[in-house]
């Protein structure tokens, strides 16, 4: 049974939350604290799998919680339940929190939101790797990308639709806002997989120091890897993106859909990404043995580490609120191959994407 701490100082709030989740008794067990002090003491007594604070709070605000639960107990999904939070604090911790979540609270909302990232997050067998994981504050960027980013903002007349063009086309950037603009604040109902729209929803001021801060605290020596060619994944996600959203357009004129397929590209080796970057020359060694065995890297890491680069990417994107379309396809991006009579979907643009990708090195003999 999963075990989910709430924390708020106001004891009305609480005790609408507790009746409003009732039916999840048999599913859930939940504690409900009026303080921080308390649930630190929980935390330092019982496993929890999820956190569900308040922001303004006595004595320990519940950024802090976060912080120290992200820093003690990183396993935890950290989601944000408030009404009263400036949307510079937020972007200022978002690397301590996973969720947020607006007050009034809908429970059904957060019934699904949590039911859902912890059944991804059952999916990764190592509790070590799922700690390492959850305890992302975010992913790494390229260094070509963030400077020739730096450039456009320290522009006399920053130009916003190249800004834009640029983070879209770098998956550390991207994952970054869209993090942000996802996490719930701007409501359940802004949830978008486009970063351009996440840039014009924000503002450069906003949109710079998210991805400063994204900088600061994601550092990735490419260098160090032998086997491991992260620029080539890099372009392969664009790759796949652009084909991906193309053939969506192509299949309909539902916009939403688009997006999604063009995330579902950019993001569907995210995982790789995760694990290179926490996980070091081991994963170099994975890539090492399945080029060596002429075997799929998802099969070698699973043997190896026990889950695959596509049930990580699909828990790190999960915790951070994209869309169920974008996150089922990076989960499912290597399970059967499109078939003709599945409906069309992001993942079946991104399939078909990758069917182009294979033809043509087939063509090229790479």
């Amino acid at each position: 049974m999963k075990r989910i701490l709430f924390v708020d100082d106001d004891v009305n709030v609480l005790n609408g939350v507790r009746r409003g989740l009732h039916t999840m008794r048999a599913e859930w067990q939940m504690d409900f604290v009026d303080n921080a002090a308390n649930a630190m003491d929980i935390l330092d007594s019982v496993r929890v799998d999820a956190l569900v604070t308040d922001i303004r709070m006595r004595q320990m605000d519940g950024f802090q919680l976060l912080k120290e639960t992200r820093n003690t107990y990183p396993q935890i999904v950290r989601i944000v339940l408030s009404g009263q939070t400036q949307q510079d604090a937020l972007a200022r911790s978002l690397s301590s929190m996973h969720l947020f979540l607006s007050k009034p609270c809908d429970t059904e909302l957060l019934k699904h939101r949590v039911r859902d990232i912890l059944a991804r997050g059952d999916e990764i067998r190592d509790e070590t790797l799922k700690s390492l994981v959850a305890q992302l504050g975010g992913v790494p960027s390229l260094s070509l990308m963030f400077f020739e980013l730096m450039k456009l903002f320290d522009a006399e007349k920053p130009d916003l639709k190249k800004i834009a063009q640029v983070i879209s086309m770098d998956m550390g950037m991207s994952s970054t806002l869209l993090h942000f603009v996802n996490s719930g604040y701007f409501g359940p109902s802004n949830i978008t997989s486009n970063p351009e729209r996440a840039v014009r929803w924000l503002g450069l001021e906003t949109v710079r120091e998210l991805i400063v801060r994204n900088r600061l605290c994601c550092s990735f020596d490419a260098s160090g890897f032998e086997h491991f060619d992260v620029m080539s994944l890099w372009s392969n996600s664009i790759s796949m993106a652009t084909s991906a959203r193309a053939i969506a357009v192509s299949h309909s004129k539902d916009a939403v859909l688009a997006d999604d397929a063009f995330a579902a590209g950019l993001f569907h080796d995210i995982g790789q990404v995760v694990l290179a970057s926490r996980l070091g020359h081991f994963y170099d060694s994975v890539i090492q043995r399945s080029m060596s065995r002429g075997e799929p890297v998802w099969e070698t890491e699973r043997d190896m580490i026990g889950s695959t680069h596509a049930e990580v990417g699909a828990y790190l994107l999960g915790l951070w609120g994209m869309p169920d379309a974008v996150v089922n396809a990076v989960a499912q991006h290597h399970s059967t191959a499109y078939d003709g009579t599945e409906e069309f979907s992001a993942l079946t643009a991104l399939r078909l994407a990758d069917n182009y990708r294979q033809q043509n090195l087939c063509k090229t003999g790479s």
